[in-house]
């Protein structure tokens, strides 16, 4: 009878320990306050602010990055503008096409040669699509969770002497990457054909 009560008081301290460390690791850890009042920075991810866009301000880069737990959810697009002057947009890309489920790599963050230009009237519909669409502002997902999706699109703009650049959430915007993708294809189809024609 005594073995019974003390296997049993052991359990008990056990079940009562391990619950402990649960309730401690989770519902204090996460919201730890400093002596400043402030609260842990991996607890609460703030959305970021974002600026309103001046009409009369022009789109110098865009640049799309997500991660996902799935390979095929996981792409990179960036459009830069390359020159001064005369705005040169350039593409580097890497993404599923869903169709196919072929890998697209076209271009080389080291070499901008490798970086086929992108028309001028697909920069423009792309600088437009970005005006008027409304897009929640950027919130890093919860470091606690191993499967969320992060899905970062920077977009910089100048206005006169001006830059600036505002984050955006990409998780649900299924619009601009459709359009991303058909700005990618047509690039570079245009590219692979410019040297036959040389």
């Amino acid at each position: 009878m005594k073995k019974r009560i003390i296997l049993f008081a052991v359990l008990a301290i056990l079940i009562i320990g391990i619950g402990g460390v649960f309730l401690y690791r989770h519902f204090v850890l996460d919201q730890i306050m400093d002596w400043g009042g402030m609260e842990n920075p991996d607890a609460v991810s703030e959305p970021e602010e974002t600026q309103e866009i001046p009409e009369t301000a022009e789109l110098v880069l865009f640049h799309w990055y997500q991660n996902g737990m799935s390979y095929g959810d996981c792409f990179t697009f960036r459009i830069y503008v390359a020159g001064q002057d005369t705005p040169d947009p350039r593409l580097r890309c890497s993404y599923t096409d869903m169709e196919t489920y072929e890998r697209i790599e076209i271009g080389d963050e080291l070499d901008d040669e490798t970086c086929p230009p992108v028309s001028l009237e697909r920069w423009a519909e792309l600088s437009d699509f970005l005006r008027n669409a409304e897009l929640p502002a950027y919130r890093a997902p919860d470091p606690n969770l191993l499967d969320a999706t992060d899905s970062r699109i920077q977009v910089t703009w100048c206005d006169g002497d001006e830059q600036f650049a505002n984050c955006y959430d990409g998780t649900y915007a299924h619009d601009l990457l459709k359009l991303l993708q058909d700005i990618a294809g047509e690039t570079y189809r245009k590219a692979e054909a410019e040297p036959e024609l040389g």
